[in-house]
């Protein structure tokens, strides 16, 4: 085996979060807790060629909360990514299962096929954009299993010699649930800039982000008796130095402001980590 087709990337480090949430089921405990998180990411590229491409990946997450274990969340997923090249621009496919544990009990597993094409469209110039079908399937809260699509693109500015850029996207997104009063549809908009800051591409690096996101809910849910509304508005920095060339130190913040008429889903975030990353 190359050493350049196997790639696996470790995680660990800590963060503080003033609100404790778990959107996926609309729950959160108005409180803050310091937690330990741990990751990896493995990926093998087992072809590699104009003609076709083919990478397998597995990424494992785990928080560790100090008081409340509850919010503990674990997760596991298997992807297999194939592409090829022949007509220009790549053409591919990925497809994916997730399994999510929180508090140590299964939580629901998702299936997902993505589609896509991408390439460039200019010199320093990137475009994505794909389609994506999910299939969630939750172990207990069977009103909640759902199918959903998603429609998105992409677009990349690079610069300095590609160790920076700028970065807009966008999706449309809909879900389909057991119970009416769960599906929606919406959309998120959001934008990232890298900024190098020193040493190149695999230098120091700050890296800003932004993103909104609307939903629009379909039937009246009967705990507000109402029609649910969300908005969300989340931003983020953070701040990479490497230490060698394979250890990397990131510190990082991030705000969350979700409003919605569920009290459930209305909260503000604040969020700031530090953690140290491993790429073999």
């Amino acid at each position: 085996m190359a050493d350049d087709q196997f790639s696996l990337e470790l995680e660990a480090g800590t963060f503080y979060d003033s609100q404790l949430v778990v959107d996926e089921i609309d729950t959160q405990l108005d409180a803050g807790d310091l937690a330990f998180r741990l990751g990896a990411d493995a990926e093998f590229e087992a072809i590699d060629t104009d003609a076709f491409e083919l990478e397998l990946g597995y990424n494992f997450g785990q928080t560790l909360y100090t008081d409340s274990d509850e919010f503990n969340l674990q997760s596991h997923t298997a992807s297999v990514d194939v592409g090829t090249r022949v007509i220009g621009p790549r053409v591919g496919a990925r497809y994916a299962f997730s399994h999510y544990r929180l508090g140590g009990d299964a939580l629901f597993d998702m299936q997902s096929i993505t589609p896509s094409i991408s390439g460039f469209l200019a010199d320093e110039l990137f475009a994505r954009a794909y389609y994506q079908y999910a299939d969630k399937d939750f172990s207990t809260l069977d009103e909640r299993d759902a199918t959903a699509n998603q429609v998105g693109g992409s677009l990349f500015k690079f610069y300095n010699d590609n160790a920076g850029f700028f970065s807009v996207a966008g999706r449309w997104e809909e879900e389909d649930a057991v119970d009416p009063a769960l599906d929606y549809d919406g959309f998120v908009i959001g934008a990232d800039w890298r900024i190098p800051l020193a040493g190149g591409r695999g230098g120091t690096r700050l890296q800003l982000g932004v993103d909104y996101r609307d939903r629009d809910y379909k039937a009246i849910t009967p705990s507000i008796n109402e029609i649910r509304t969300e908005e969300r508005l989340r931003g983020e920095a953070e701040l990479t130095v490497p230490v060698t060339e394979s250890l990397s130190i990131e510190t990082g913040y991030r705000y969350t402001n979700r409003n919605s008429n569920l009290p459930s889903a209305d909260y503000n975030e604040h969020r700031l980590s530090a953690g140290v990353i491993l790429e073999l």
